[in-house]
């Protein structure tokens, strides 16, 4: 099998996370029924596949920083096995404290071809009615793998951000510049909700 090359968009550090046995042990149990061939949720990276639903991971690690995530928006050039994606409800309803092992193999059975989902994220996300609470899809990738990356700058990543998760980045970002006023985008249509 050939190699694939994708653009993809991570907020956090290139490498995978600490110590899941401390701060996530469901990691390590998925991981024990992950499909050979994937990347695993303690060895992989998750990615988006774009800007705007990096936003939204984004958003949260900025809020998230004094609990110890990071908040780095990259650009990742990756180039290797064909990885997988994942509706991220489907995560969440594996990692509820009252989910069994079924739910583990249905969060790995719910994976394509990122290729696939890249090309009709909309379509993936349907085909899941019953996760219908989450429509972000995460890419998990093999470190390995990445080629090159290269910051995304904030007003880029805001520009790019669907409008609420826009309005609250640059709060997050610039509270200062936002209390008087100033924006990088126009929020009108947020201001009577």
């Amino acid at each position: 099998m050939s190699d694939v090359k994708l653009t993809l968009y991570r907020s956090g550090r290139l490498t995978p996370a600490g110590d899941h046995a401390a701060t996530n042990p469901r990691f390590l149990e998925a991981d024990a029924v992950c499909p050979q061939g994937r990347a695993g949720r303690t060895t992989g990276l998750f990615c988006a596949s774009s800007m705007e639903e990096m936003a939204t991971w984004h958003l949260a690690n900025l809020q998230m920083r004094r609990a110890g995530y990071v908040a780095q928006a990259r650009e990742i050039r990756y180039c290797g096995p064909m990885p997988y994606a994942y509706p991220v409800a489907a995560w969440d309803a594996a990692s509820f404290t009252s989910a069994g092992e079924q739910e583990l193999h249905d969060y790995w059975n719910s994976g394509r071809p990122a290729d696939e989902v890249i090309a009709d994220p909309a379509a993936f996300i349907a085909s899941y009615p019953a996760w219908h609470w989450d429509s972000r899809i995460e890419i998990l990738i093999d470190p390995a793998y990445i080629v090159s990356a290269r910051p995304v700058s904030d007003k880029r990543l805001v520009l790019a951000a669907e409008e609420s998760v826009a309005d609250r980045l640059e709060w997050t970002l610039w509270p200062r510049r936002r209390s008087k006023g100033r924006a990088l985008r126009p929020y009108g249509s947020l201001a009577g909700a």
